[in-house]
């Protein structure tokens, strides 16, 4: 394999392609990073549906379902390192974890090893994350209020009440609807 080429990446499916390199006959080639072996797909100039393809048949992942446009044009206008911190502030809500995960022994060691493989990569704070979750559910919170502005379908909502074994009381919605898909 020879240099790295730079081009704008603005497509979602590049969130599982390493940027594609020039190998000798010309072409560029683009590795899977989901693929357990070093997978390479010819990347076209036409597009990136063979791409698209290969994550959709063979990992089973619907990439435009994953991330609003409000997420994809911030995501591509970027650093890595802020995608990183990007994926971190999802990972942390998805999974229901405390700010402070950052800090912890076993993370920074994890990230030890990133920056082995990687190179120079700053461990986010506890209060970096925060406000990046801050960020994120802003820009959630308005993908949300556009897409139930655009449904044709009606919405239902359960809730449920319950207190804590501290006697603190919660509540929750959820909300069902029918998509135009």
């Amino acid at each position: 394999m020879a240099s790295t080429t730079s081009m704008r990446i603005p497509a979602p499916v590049w969130l599982y392609f390493d940027p594609p390199i020039e190998v000798e006959s010309g072409k560029k080639k683009a590795r899977c990073k989901l693929c357990s072996t070093d997978n390479y797909l010819t990347v076209n100039n036409s597009g990136t549906s063979n791409l698209r393809t290969h994550v959709i048949n063979i990992h089973k992942i619907d990439i435009l379902s994953i991330l609003s446009s409000e997420d994809l044009a911030t995501l591509f206008s970027q650093s890595g390192e802020h995608l990183l911190r990007e994926m971190l502030v999802k990972w942390i809500v998805k999974d229901c974890l405390p700010f402070t995960t950052v800090e912890s022994e076993s993370f920074h060691k994890l990230f030890e090893v990133i920056k082995k493989l990687e190179g120079n990569i700053t461990i986010p704070s506890a209060s970096t994350i925060k406000r990046d979750l801050l960020e994120y559910y802003l820009v959630s919170k308005a993908s949300l209020k556009e897409t139930l502005g655009n449904n044709s379908s009606k919405i239902s909502l359960t809730t449920d009440i319950w207190t804590s074994n501290s006697c603190k009381a919660f509540i929750g919605v959820t909300a069902h609807w029918l998509d135009n898909n």
